[in-house]
């Protein structure tokens, strides 16, 4: 069913597209993580800011790009299955979605309180980037759970 509320949404059968793209992803980060780094990847490209053995701004620098295309297919990949249609859509699910944005928020500032009180120095900043990440997948979870428990309305 296709109404005005989900015109912003994928159609549903892009969600199989996600389904590659997030694990594809996840395959290029563990790669990274493991020192997997290809040698056709290493590129140069302009960096806002860089900060590895010195500081250097707007300038043009070398690195792998490895990490920067697995964060981008995994990223990518969350994004289209957070915006495709489901296969039953109504007024129902578009609460549904509303309801699993806020649990979603409240959920992560409070890990995010959390980390403040536990973590200190700068290990503050690649936790509070992958949170980000963690409110798209509590999100998207929360949003799958009201979904297929109320999978008799449909």
């Amino acid at each position: 069913m296709n109404n005005k509320n989900t015109n912003t949404l994928f159609p549903n059968r892009y969600k199989k597209l996600s389904y590659v793209l997030i694990p594809l992803g996840l395959i290029f980060l563990g790669a990274y993580l493991e020192g997997i780094k290809p040698d056709f990847l290493n590129i140069k490209v302009f960096a806002l800011a860089s900060t590895y053995m010195e500081n250097r701004f707007g300038q043009i620098v070398q690195t792998n790009a490895m990490d920067e295309i697995g964060m981008s297919l995994f990223i990518a990949g969350l994004f289209i299955m957070i915006f495709t249609e489901e296969k039953f859509e109504n007024e129902i699910t578009n609460t549904f979605r509303l309801k699993a944005f806020f649990f979603a928020i409240k959920a992560t500032l409070i890990i995010w309180l959390l980390t403040y009180w536990l973590f200190f120095g700068y290990i503050i900043f690649p936790i509070s980037m992958a949170l980000f990440v963690l409110f798209l997948i509590v999100y998207y979870l929360y949003f799958k759970y009201l979904y297929k428990s109320k999978a008799n309305f449909f």
